[in-house]
């Protein structure tokens, strides 16, 4: 089972925390997040994609190239993945992440070919880097010319605001907060690339991060106060991606403790909640006369952080650290302000861990048609459903588990099925719903499964958007007719 994740391993080694950080501003990770978001590749500022729209630039060796970065997205889906002590938090890395992390410290196009070696197969970095040559042009002509100089006084900017802010001291309270460990010796590199703001069009951004780097892309003309806030939210993912062995197993066991029935999602949500509650909350207003009034673009994130709020900012302003006791308050946080959130779709979506059976599902397909219609932030995917590393990745797994059966696998799915109590008791009728339909219950623990049964890859796309029209689970009706 192919499994994606968006954050670099970080060895524990030190409680004591000090930290060096460094920004940087290359041309070729602008151009590669350019080149991506062409590709459509998700998570990337929609604004890049209409800047090419709107130019004249478009030539049948740019859409060539184009084709040629969408037809290598599988390949940099793959990646490795490191276990820790908590399944369900599972560290690594995809190809595209290694290659972000490079760009960033790349001077030119050959330099970041030759870092990128061993990376891809041979024939695929020739596809891939002779693609980047094609489309370099239009990324300097329409975003490098204007944005160059705009981050280099927005770095300088925020190197300033940091000093001013004792940024060294804020990390040393959140690593205090995350009961977390970082290397003192490993500095944090922020790449930053600029994004273009358009008339006419809803203009976003994007940040995430890559263990001990970030990359952290600015609006031109964004406030400073929020792309300090936007950085140091995406350092406390790096933060908690570090925590002690020991935090990480009593922090997951007070979940799975805990009997309230928003205790899956709030643990789904928590590691956005913390970053957006302490990074747009807290950070912001250290250098800002007033607090900012939009903290995140998802309704469940920003709610839940804006819930927790006060009592993270008393937590870290007194040097507290998160256990078991906050764990239950944040579950009755994110209950109080979504009571009917455990039995909707658009939450539950968030985090996702798929299995298929292959032909006549297509895997990347399934994958697209799922991103179309639901904001999906981590998605694990794979098959066979019989194959034991797809079972096990499932069921180590607490975020939502949705299947795509087809009939002719049915044998399969009962191997499946055995492995989970849910699906054990409810086999028969799964196996006697029409076709198509969707099985949606929630376990004992309050982890939803989804069962998605359609009769081939084209039917797909149809039941998924019934699906939608559905919004939430209905307890007293396990199966419903997708038609």
């Amino acid at each position: 089972m192919k499994t994606i994740f968006f954050a670099l391993l970080l060895v524990a080694v030190s409680a004591q925390a000090k930290l060096a950080v460094q920004y940087r501003v290359s041309e070729m990770q602008g151009l590669l997040d350019f080149a991506l978001a062409l590709s459509d590749r998700p998570h990337l500022p929609p604004g890049f994609k209409e800047v090419y729209k709107r130019s004249e630039l478009q030539t049948p060796e740019v859409e060539a190239a184009i084709k040629t970065m969408r037809d290598l997205s599988p390949v940099l889906n793959e990646g490795f993945i490191f276990k820790t002590p908590v399944a369900s938090r599972p560290q690594g890395a995809a190809v595209e992440d290694i290659l972000i992390s490079q760009s960033i410290f790349a001077s030119d196009l050959a330099d970041f070919e030759q870092r990128s070696i061993g990376v891809l197969m041979p024939s695929d970095q020739v596809l891939f880097f002779g693609a980047l040559k094609t489309i370099q042009p239009v990324f300097r002509k329409r975003i490098w010319k204007s944005g160059q100089p705009f981050l280099k006084k927005h770095r300088a900017k925020l190197e300033g605001l940091a000093k001013k802010a004792d940024l060294n001291g804020m990390f040393e309270k959140a690593v205090k907060f995350y009961g977390a460990r970082w290397p003192e010796s490993l500095p944090f590199t922020i790449g930053l690339y600029s994004v273009p703001t358009l008339k006419n069009f809803r203009n976003s951004s994007n940040s995430n991060s890559l263990g001990s780097i970030e990359q952290h892309g600015v609006l031109e003309g964004k406030d400073l106060a929020g792309s300090f806030g936007v950085v140091f939210h995406e350092l406390c993912h790096s933060v908690y991606a570090s925590q002690t062995d020991e935090k990480m197993i009593e922090l997951k066991k007070a979940f799975d403790d805990s009997k309230h029935p928003s205790r899956a999602l709030a643990e789904q949500y928590l590691n956005e909640a913390l970053a957006t509650a302490i990074g747009n909350g807290w950070a912001y207003e250290r250098v800002s006369d007033v607090p900012d009034k939009s903290w995140y673009n998802n309704e469940y994130i920003e709610g839940f952080a804006r819930e927790i709020y006060p009592d993270v900012k008393e937590m870290l302003e007194t040097g507290k650290t998160i256990d078991a006791a906050f764990i239950n308050r944040a579950i009755e946080a994110f209950g109080r302000r979504f009571p009917q959130a455990h039995l909707a779709f658009e939450p539950m979506m968030m985090a996702l861990v798929v299995g298929y059976d292959g032909k006549p599902i297509e895997g990347q397909e399934l994958k697209r048609s799922l991103r179309h219609l639901y904001n999906i932030a981590s998605y694990q995917g794979g098959s066979p459903l019989s194959e034991e590393r797809t079972i096990e990745d499932i069921r180590e797994s607490s975020t939502t588990a949705l299947i795509v059966l087809t009939p002719e696998h049915m044998d399969h799915f009962q191997a499946f099925a055995s492995k989970f109590p849910l699906l054990k008791t409810s086999f028969s009728a799964i196996k006697s719903a029409p076709v198509p339909s969707l099985f949606a219950q929630l376990d004992e623990k309050g982890r939803p499964f989804l069962i998605v049964k359609v009769k081939d890859q084209k039917s797909l796309q149809s039941a998924l958007e019934k699906m939608k029209e559905l919004k939430s689970i209905d307890p007293t009706k396990p199966i419903r007719a997708l038609e």
